[in-house]
Formats: C-alpha cells, structure tokens, sequence
C-alpha cells in the first residue's frame, strides 16, 4: 500500500476534526478525497505528510510510519501541493524550482524547464511569483511536487484555480500517471474525480463514509439485459458466466452484476456468446449513476450516522 491510515484522530482545540479515521490508497492507483466543506480532508493530508501531530491513529505511507519531519529518502518519493500554494513573493518562478530542487537535492535543470515548459510558464518563469495569477501559482505548485518525479503524489484541490483548459491539461497529465505514481488528490469538482480516479474516499465531519471503487460506487458494474429467449440457453449462460456476480429479474428483462475486474469481459466475450447461441439482444444498458448523484445520496445518509 501507497498509504495506511488507522483510527486516526485529530482535535484543534475542543473541536474534534478527525474521528477514528482508516483507509488505504494501493500503489499505483488515482484516488479521490471527497467530502463537503470542513469535512477534514485538508488535515488528513497533512497529517499524511507529518506537517501536524496527530492525537492518536496511525499514519503509513510505503510502510513506514509517519510522525513529524518524515526522513529525507521518503520525503523524496512524495510530492505535495496545498491548495493555495505559498511562494517567496520576491524569487522567480525559475528560482522557485532551483530551491526545490536543491531541498530535494537534485541538480536536474532539464528537468525543472522541461515542466515549465509543460504548464505554459516558460515565459512567466522569470518573472517573480509576486506578480502571478492564483491559477499560475497552482501550475507552478504543481511543477514543483512533480519536480523529485515522486511515486505518490499528494494534493489538495490541485485545478481548483485553474481555465478549463488548464484543468483538463492537469486532468490529462494525472490520468498518465495511473499504475506508475500514485496520486491521492481532494477535490470538489465531482467530474473531474469522475474522469480520472479509479477509487474514492468519502469523509464527513472526520468520519469515512465511503470507501469503494468508482466503478462499484456508481453502478457501473450493473447492466440491464432484455433477451429474446424463448429457450431459456441466454439466462442459463449468464447465470454461469465467470464475469457475472448475481441476476435479478426486474421488468421484462434482468439485473446483471458483473464482476469489476471482468467487465471487458463481459462487455465482449460475454455478449457476443449470447450473439452466437442465437439469443437476441432486445435492450443492453448500463445502470451506472452519475457521481454527483451517488455522492449527494451518501451525504444525506450519511447525517444519520456521523
């Protein structure tokens, strides 16, 4: 696991942020941190990279247990932006990268105008930072977290600032990073999750609510099948089918749950099986929910619990 959290707590004061907290975040996979204003996402990331002291709980990333100041070699896997990221008003974007590079203790320069470069800073980058957008501050946060080439990357409302086109630049460039970097990222933009996460972690008031797949969350593993099967062959083949979970019947046709890490399976070999043995396809529908919709429901219910 990229990261482990268990029964983490966090309290300011006599408000308590975070309550019994755990989850993990596998190696290699793009995760979004989801929850409504003062939920405790921000202090969960930093909590994640020991920038506060945690009251109790524990807190791993690649195994290792994270207190305060995690050590050197671990902080070089790992790159981190805040929301609003805070630069020295006075340096150049350029001189910006150079002083991360040297906290990392890296000397790569190519690498450094090469992401420049990437963001659309190169004209801006000698300029001091004082004078950028809050939209450019965000890409120049960004070049640095990806600057140390991390394998986790930790974010908080990373496009949040950003055009359309800059965030779908973003959005693009974390989607490539799936099953090289991980990438654990909060956002309130719940399409932007939905385009490029494959699982989501749901938190209210310092509770999870939620820890699932994308694809189980929003029912994208449910399709509706309506067969012309006078025989009854169709139903029997779906029924034994490896990729398929559970049928119901439901109307004239049936609820077919598939199996998440088959459903090329289904969506090829499974369906055209049916083809050859003659069965007509009358209706095949996916039943997935907008996350949006899925995500609002679990708010709702999820005032009955927390």
């Amino acid at each position: 696991m990229a990261i482990e959290v268990r029964a983490l707590c966090k309290s300011f004061g006599s408000v308590q942020v975070l309550k019994d907290l755990s989850f993990r975040v596998p190696k290699g996979s793009i995760t979004g941190f989801l929850g409504p204003n003062g939920a405790g996402k921000t202090t969960t990331l930093k909590l994640l990279l020991g920038l506060l002291y945690k009251d109790r709980g524990q807190v791993r990333l690649f195994g290792e247990e994270i207190e305060t100041r995690p050590p050197q070699a671990l902080k070089r896997r790992i790159g981190y932006l805040a929301e609003e990221p805070l630069f020295p008003p006075q340096l150049t974007g350029w001189e910006v990268l150079a002083l991360v590079a040297e906290n990392y203790g890296l000397s790569n320069r190519a690498k450094a105008k090469e992401l420049l470069t990437m963001f659309q800073l190169e004209d801006a980058a000698g300029r001091k930072v004082a004078s950028y957008s809050r939209g450019m501050k965000q890409k120049l946060g960004l070049a640095c977290a990806l600057l140390p080439e991390p394998e986790l990357l930790i974010l908080d409302e990373p496009v949040s600032a950003m055009d359309p086109a800059g965030r779908r630049q973003v959005l693009t460039l974390l989607g490539d990073l799936a099953g090289s970097t991980t990438v654990f990222f909060s956002s309130h933009i719940l399409a932007d999750v939905e385009r490029v996460c494959q699982r989501v972690i749901v938190i209210k008031k310092g509770r999870k609510l939620l820890e699932s797949s994308l694809d189980e969350l929003t029912g994208r593993t449910d399709y509706y099948l309506k067969l012309k099967d006078t025989e009854g062959e169709g139903l029997k083949y779906i029924e034994q089918d490896p990729a398929v979970s559970s049928v119901q019947a439901e109307g004239e046709g049936y609820k077919v749950k598939v199996k998440e890490e088959m459903l090329q399976h289904f969506r090829t070999k499974t369906l055209l099986a049916l083809l050859q043995k003659g069965v007509e396809l009358v209706e095949v529908k996916p039943r997935a929910e907008q996350l949006e919709e899925v995500y609002l429901n679990l708010l709702e219910e999820g005032d009955e619990n927390v």
